[in-house]
């Protein structure tokens, strides 16, 4: 029976020697083996099929067979391991060797022959035999496996190895790999003759590879750089060459090196370089966040924008920037990304600086994800300053917001030069036009008020609006005090319109500052509201916005406040004329100083004021009788005064010393006073230098403020009678009552400056055309305003006879 001993090894380097023999005589060699080479581990066999069997099983470096086996002969089991393991080291021992035996071990791979006699009596130098085939076979295998890792990694490297002669390279003695991948040249032509420096490299790069390569090689360094070649087919690609210098007795002979194509990582480097650039340019901020908010990459615009500098940014958290409210909407918006409801994520936050400043911005994001676009890998972004566009939708929306408050004020201006003649009192029209001016949201509170003569004060007559009991808190007058300074004082004081910007840094508004802004105003306008000098009144608008009474709004609002003083004018002229109860006032004005005036003194004559029309802005005509001067003393007596622009005679200058006048001048101011009040000069006379006047006042006029107003213009002026009359029911009341009502102040005007010039009279005393020039209008403007008042006459008079007819009819 076959037997196998197999020694316990424990060091993989140990040589392991098979030792195949008859069992009489194996062991005791293997023995002589294990004493003369401790290190080797002995496995014996007694048959060649076993010993075929533990080769096939076990790593064994060599195998000792002796020539006669049990079951074969040791040729026969060489050629079977032959077979498997050609070059493994095999001995053959034999007890009387012969030609033939030789001869037939050789033609088996035999790696040595040992005679018996040697394997038993001197197993020292078996063993020494033994070690040295099993060295020169694991060296030998060793290198075998080397070269064929070699050739393997060069058969998978991208690229291709060379050895050059040539210093630089220029004709390449050996090349292998992916050369004509790489090249379009194959290596037999790269080999054969193919120029490497003047035929692939570049030609703008032939120089610098020259020049590199030989300088590293002087200074006994490998050589690594990048450059162009130019293909078979001519594409150019980028390519890293690195090698270094094969050297013989101190003198480099030749060189040998790797070179692989990097066109790819060129590209994305330039495309890379590209992107910075273009982020160092743009003036926004550019960022790279990892997964914890903090910044991976900033451009330069976010350090110029924040004030910090990019050391001090990178690594930083996100929160350095931004508050908590931020912070939650971005790790909102993150988790929106990462589960796919949104591509990209924009949101607004306010930005504090290195400086403590802050700053709205625009945030614009998405996330990152690693190499193998599986994981999470942080967010890239964009930060905007938004300032500007900020600033630019603000103005926006102021003019959106002026253009809707000037359309309004077009709509209220309209609105109200149209009702003046159907509404039907002063109370109605100053509730209709704060009630128009708060209809929109351009304005919060419109109030228009009154003036106390005696104690100053502005009173509130009329408001619209949420004033949140504003005007019940403040107190405004128009006297020199504190109070009085304010824009609605000031306005009635000057009868110029005052405008507020802002209300919290305008001084003049100080008194009611706190009250105002408690109550979101932030600008206001107070327009007074006046006609022919007389003021009437205060209109004030408060609005929400700061600067809203700018450019436009303003002129407009200055319109209304003149279109009011006109509607006022009219209401308390029509109330004085309609009325059929009237306040009647007789001053006395001694010693006016007057050319004419004083001509009654000298002269026993006398002047009658007999009509006061207005011909225009601070221009009025008047309509006189003088009795005791003849005509060129009337006309030089005018001359000398200053407001008289021009004197005429109606009618013949032949009619002696009495003469009706007409004279144009500006203002007169006892007229003028008096049309403030809604009152007129019914009549005036001048006599022995003085002149007495005869006015005529709604019932409710306050006589007291009459009268101070009037001493302002004459201090010596006297009251000397105030009484109550009723006026004509009939031709007086009823019938100037119909006749004023149905006229506009135009019609009246020409119809009253054709009465007192003779136009009615016959021969005509004034032309159409003259009066017209007097008048300033055109004659067919004159005519047409004639034609229309006589028809409106005719009507009031005959339109009950006209009715009748229609009845008998």
């Amino acid at each position: 029976m076959d037997t196998v001993t197999v020694q316990s090894v424990t060091d993989d380097a140990r040589p392991q020697v098979l030792l195949v023999g008859r069992s009489e005589s194996v062991e005791s060699t293997a023995d002589g083996l294990r004493d003369a080479q401790p290190a080797f581990a002995v496995t014996t066999a007694t048959s060649g099929e076993r010993a075929q069997s533990i080769v096939a099983d076990r790593d064994v470096d060599c195998v000792v067979c002796a020539e006669a086996l049990p079951d074969t002969d040791g040729v026969t089991v060489l050629y079977a391991i032959r077979e498997t393991y050609p070059s493994m080291p095999v001995f053959l021992y034999a007890g009387g060797g012969t030609e033939e035996l030789a001869s037939e071990a050789i033609s088996a791979g035999v790696t040595d022959y040992v005679p018996t006699t040697l394997a038993e009596e001197q197993p020292a130098v078996l063993a020494n035999r033994i070690l040295n085939a099993v060295e020169k076979h694991r060296a030998e295998t060793a290198l075998e496996d080397r070269e064929r890792r070699l050739a393997r990694l060069i058969d998978n490297l991208p690229g291709f190895v060379y050895r050059s002669e040539d210093v630089p390279p220029r004709t390449m003695a050996l090349v292998q790999g992916e050369c004509e991948q790489l090249t379009g040249y194959d290596a037999a032509a790269i080999e054969d003759g193919v120029d490497w420096l003047d035929d692939v490299v570049h030609p703008d790069d032939r120089e610098d590879v020259r020049e590199t390569i030989s300088e590293r090689l002087r200074d006994g360094d490998h050589y690594e750089l990048t450059y162009r070649i130019r293909t078979d087919a001519g594409t150019i690609k980028w390519v890293w060459d690195k090698g270094c210098g094969v050297s013989e007795d101190d003198e480099v002979v030749a060189l040998e090196g790797f070179i692989t194509e990097i066109t790819d990582r060129v590209e994305r480097r330039q495309e890379l370089r590209e992107y910075e650039t273009l982020l160092e340019t743009i003036p926004d901020g550019a960022y790279v966040l990892d997964e914890s908010f903090c910044f991976r990459t900033i451009n330069g615009a976010l350090g110029e924008l924040t004030g910090y500098e990019r050391d001090e940014l990178l690594g930083a958290h996100i929160s350095t920037l931004t508050d908590a409210d931020a912070m939650t909407d971005s790790e909102r918006l993150r988790s929106e990304l990462l589960s796919g409801t949104r591509d990209v994520a924009t949101m607004e936050a306010d930005v504090e600086t290195a400086d403590g400043d802050r700053f709205p911005a625009e945030l614009r994001f998405s996330t990152l994800s690693d190499d193998a676009g599986e994981e999470f890998a942080g967010t890239a972004g964009v930060l905007r300053d938004t300032t500007e566009r900020k600033e630019r939708k603000r103005q926006l929306e102021r003019q959106r917001e002026r253009l809707a408050a000037i359309n309004q004020l077009h709509r209220v201006l309209e609105d109200i030069t149209v009702s003046v003649i159907e509404t039907p009192t002063r109370e109605e029209m100053e509730r209709r036009v704060c009630e128009r001016l708060v209809e929109s949201d351009s304005y919060a509170l419109a109030w228009i008020g009154d003036v106390d003569r005696g104690t100053r004060t502005i009173s509130p007559s009329t408001f619209a609006g949420d004033g949140d009991g504003y005007l019940d808190e403040v107190t405004i007058t128009a006297d020199e005090t504190e109070t009085g300074t304010g824009p609605a004082g000031t306005a009635v004081r000057t009868s110029e319109p005052q405008i507020v910007g802002d209300i919290a840094t305008e001084a003049s508004v100080e008194p009611w500052r706190e009250a105002a802004l408690d109550r979101g105003f932030r600008s206001l306008a107070s327009i007074p509201i006046t006609h022919r000098g007389s003021v009437y009144g205060v209109l004030t608008v408060y609005s929400e916005r700061t600067d809203a009474f700018e450019d436009r709004e303003s002129e407009i609002l200055d319109t209304l406040g003149d279109v009011l003083g006109h509607a006022f004018n009219a209401f308390q002229r029509k109330k004085t004329l309609m009325g059929d109860v009237l306040t009647e006032l007789e001053f006395r004005i001694p010693e006016l100083e007057s050319p004419l005036a004083a001509a009654t003194e000298e002269r026993d004559c006398s002047i009658a004021v007999d009509r006061t029309l207005p011909a225009g802005e601070d221009e009025f005509l008047q309509y006189l009788t003088v009795e005791g001067i003849d005509a060129d003393a009337v006309r030089e007596l005018a001359d000398r005064v200053d407001s008289i622009d021009r004197v005429s005679l109606l009618g013949p200058e032949e009619s002696g010393s009495d003469h009706q006048v007409e004279v144009s001048q500006t203002a007169p101011p006892l007229t003028s006073t008096v049309a403030a009040f809604g009152g007129r000069v019914r009549s005036g006379t001048v006599r022995d230098g003085e002149f007495h006047a005869t006015v005529e006042l709604p019932p409710d006029a306050d006589v007291r403020s009459i009268l101070e107003a009037v001493r302002e213009q004459y201090p010596d002026a006297e009251l000397v009678a105030q009484r109550t009359t009723e006026q004509d029911a009939v031709t007086t009341g009823e019938f100037r009552s119909s006749v004023f009502e149905e006229l506009t102040e135009k019609q009246r005007t020409a119809l009253e400056a054709a009465y007192f010039s003779g136009f009615f009279e016959w021969p005509r005393e004034n032309s159409g055309e003259e009066i017209a020039d007097t008048l300033g209008v055109a004659p067919a403007t004159f005519s047409q305003h004639i034609r229309t008042a006589e028809r409106k006459i005719g009507d009031v008079l005959l339109e009950g006879d006209r009715d009748d007819e229609s009845d008998e009819e």
